[in-house]
This record gives C-alpha cells, structure tokens and sequence, in this order.
C-alpha cells in the first residue's frame, strides 16, 4: 500500500511536476502567438472592407 507514496512524495515528483508546467506553457504561449496573429490577420481584413 505505500509503495505508490515514493511516487507521489518522492523527489523526483518536483522535477516531473516542473516539466509539466513548462511544456503546459510552452503550449500556452504557441497557442497566444497563434491567436494573436489570427486576430491581427482579422482587424486587417475588417479594415480592408469597410467593417
């Protein structure tokens, strides 16, 4: 029964927990540049025909 518990309570849990968060945010920041150029790309065309 406790042998899960070095798993969660172990120390290399901190650095798995570290490499998510990092790819998680890699993650999250592609996807803030691919929004923010859709969004440019959509004022430009909105400007382009009148809108």
């Amino acid at each position: 029964m406790t042998e899960g518990a070095t798993g969660i309570f172990g120390p290399g849990r901190e650095k798995a927990d570290s490499e998510d968060f990092e790819r998680q945010r890699d993650e999250l920041h592609a996807k803030i540049g691919q929004l923010t150029v859709e969004v440019d790309f959509l004022r430009k065309k909105s400007k382009q025909l009148g809108l």
